[in-house]
């Protein structure tokens, strides 16, 4: 017994230890996150695909609370933060065009007729030959101030309008996500699974 204690402490730190982050490419996805001193937990994470099934890139949410209610996570005004990690370069006319694409399917002509100056804004501001594999692009959303947007943990900009930060959402889980899988995945209802082809990007 006093032989198999030492073990069985080794191995609840090994996989204790395990659990606290997910691997995603050449990144990882810790279970934890702080934003302005405030611990935050990954509620879920989703890596869209081409038709070929190679990876294009990898969303994840942080939320103080874990929420598998996407109107009360677009609803709630507390501090909340989305990762994407990319895995292949994607040129800025398809990143803006998938963008765009995932917009206007996801909310309505007026909403939309209030964030697009906004969102023109975003898109000018992104880097002008797209996006390159392993970058990762990040937005933090504090009440009262909005969204903060980091490329590489460099700061782009700051968007005060906090619908933007629900426009970005939409698009993972929307009343029309990527795919049904992919929205369960970003609200931790279920993971993806690893053989399936959750979107697809052609150029």
């Amino acid at each position: 017994m006093k032989l198999l204690l030492p073990i069985l402490v080794v191995l609840t730190v090994i996989f204790t230890h395990k659990s606290y982050s997910q691997d995603v490419g050449h990144s990882s996805l810790p279970a934890r996150s702080y934003l302005v001193g405030e611990e935050m937990l990954l509620n879920g994470y989703a890596t869209r695909r081409r038709m070929n099934g190679n990876p294009i890139y990898t969303s994840a949410l942080y939320l103080k609370d874990k929420s598998s209610d996407s109107e009360q996570i677009m609803d709630q005004r507390s501090i909340k933060r989305s990762v994407v990690i990319f895995h292949m370069d994607i040129p800025m006319y398809i990143a803006k065009k998938v963008f765009l694409e995932d917009l206007f399917i996801n909310m309505r002509k007026e909403e939309l007729k209030d964030i697009f100056p906004i969102v023109r804004k975003f898109i000018e501001m992104s880097p002008e030959n797209g996006f390159m594999q392993h970058d990762e692009l990040r937005f933090d959303f504090l009440p009262g101030e909005g969204t903060k947007i980091y490329l590489n943990s460099v700061e782009m900009a700051t968007i005060v309008n906090p619908e933007f930060y629900n426009a970005i959402l939409s698009q993972w889980i929307g009343p029309f996500p990527i795919t049904r899988e992919f929205k369960n995945a970003m609200l931790g209802v279920a993971k993806q699974k690893s053989s399936a082809i959750e979107a697809s990007l052609e150029h």
